[in-house]
């Protein structure tokens, strides 16, 4: 950094050299001005993650799925109100660009009213199919909340 003074001599200031400037983001340099590439780069993510991107499908047994994507994160909600024909099945299928990169686990409790019905699990594949296991078929609400992480 140069230290400079206007003509008159009375007004000192700084002018910003080359090096002044670093290209990365994992500087701790406090005198250090940040590049307009690794300004683009902050808001291209910050906009990545702004701009979410909102996914709803009703499927078998009118279970609704409800996801939210934040770049590679997936947000989601799966909720029924319904009976199933067996104790296990495949509900559908997400879309390419929403399914996880690992299989996701999501367990629920059924309940009517203020009485517990069942236990259950939701499971969502690489593949993107959603499969649920329950230990009672009657009709029953059923709720699971989750989050990962897609390829």
């Amino acid at each position: 950094m140069l230290n400079m003074e206007n003509y008159q001599g009375d007004t000192n200031y700084n002018l910003l050299e080359d090096s002044d400037i670093v290209n990365n983001l994992t500087s701790s340099d406090t005198n250090k001005a940040l590049s307009a590439n690794q300004g683009k780069i902050l808001n291209e993510t910050i906009n990545s993650i702004i701009n979410a991107s909102e996914y709803h499908v009703t499927m078998q047994n009118n279970t609704n799925v409800y996801l939210k994507k934040f770049g590679k994160l997936v947000i989601g909600v799966i909720k029924a109100t319904n009976s199933y024909d067996n104790n296990t099945g495949t509900l559908g299928t997400l879309d390419e660009e929403y399914r996880p990169l690992i299989l996701v686990y999501i367990p629920y409790i059924g309940w009517a009213g203020a009485t517990i019905g069942a236990y259950g699990q939701y499971n969502i594949n690489t593949d993107g199919r959603i499969n649920y296991k329950t230990t009672e078929t009657v009709n029953l609400e059923r709720n699971g909340i989750f989050a990962y992480y897609t390829a």
